[in-house]
């Protein structure tokens, strides 16, 4: 394993008091693109299918969900109706306790095949996730995509920034290949590690970079690494908490 680093970021709270944890139902969201060679719009290489068997091993597991792929998953899935009028977030990429993407991206990016002349979701314009936003129940992230953390969900931004207010993230800050069943297995590995522990270990083979971010309400470093390390998929622990964001942590792959 390779150097972890951790860090952490404080941004000014509405309340000093963070809201208290809630458990999230047990349900996600996915959507995956593996064609791209056809389109005229986000053209790329085509993709191995990296989450039909994470899929199939949580609805096996008391997890209940979809799973929409290519022609099926839409760049609208991820767009907020408060930001753009097509987006369809509060009826699915924001509409479960897990969503996941899986496709092509870049930092704070997705891409999709075209639907309606739009080929995106890009996070900070027109994506905004979690508490506060159009659909508002989303709780933890997994971007199966290159580069996704690797400014994106971290960045500020000025005042149009519309913030991800996932609760926890997890992903890449470099370009990256994923396996066929490597999110499946990062799942089962979480039956008896916390998230953050799970992914590290599980996806920084081959020189890739992982990262898992938490966003907390909390007004104290202790709070938010606590929560960091408590959240735990394959045991059943998704927290939600309701209100801006506080501190804020990460670990990574350098």
């Amino acid at each position: 394993m390779g150097p972890i680093a951790r860090h952490l970021a404080r941004f000014i709270v509405v309340s000093a008091v963070p809201a208290v944890a809630a458990a999230a139902p047990l349900t996600f969201y996915m959507d995956e693109v593996t064609q791209y060679s056809d389109v005229t719009m986000c053209t790329n290489a085509d993709l191995n299918t990296v989450s039909a068997s994470l899929a199939t091993t949580m609805l096996a597991d008391g997890w209940s969900g979809n799973r929409f792929v290519n022609a099926s998953a839409w760049p609208q899935d991820y767009r907020d109706k408060s930001l753009d009028a097509g987006g369809l977030d509060d009826s699915y990429g924001d509409a479960n306790s897990l969503t996941l993407f899986a496709g092509h991206g870049g930092s704070g990016l997705l891409t999709f095949r075209p639907r309606n002349g739009v080929c995106t979701a890009q996070a900070g314009s027109d994506m905004a996730l979690g508490y506060g936003s159009t659909g508002g129940l989303g709780t933890i992230g997994i971007w199966l995509s290159c580069e996704m953390l690797a400014g994106g969900l971290l960045d500020e931004g000025g005042a149009g920034y519309r913030r991800m207010n996932l609760r926890q993230s997890m992903g890449w800050t470099n370009s990256i290949a994923i396996g066929d069943d490597e999110a499946r297995d990062f799942y089962n590995s979480s039956k008896t590690l916390p998230n953050k522990d799970a992914w590290i270990r599980q996806m920084q083979s081959g020189g890739r970079k992982p990262m898992v971010l938490s966003a907390t309400t909390a007004s104290d470093a202790a709070t938010c690494w606590a929560f960091h390390g408590s959240q735990s998929l394959g045991q059943h622990v998704v927290d939600t908490l309701s209100g801006s964001w506080g501190y804020r942590c990460w670990e990574s792959i350098n």
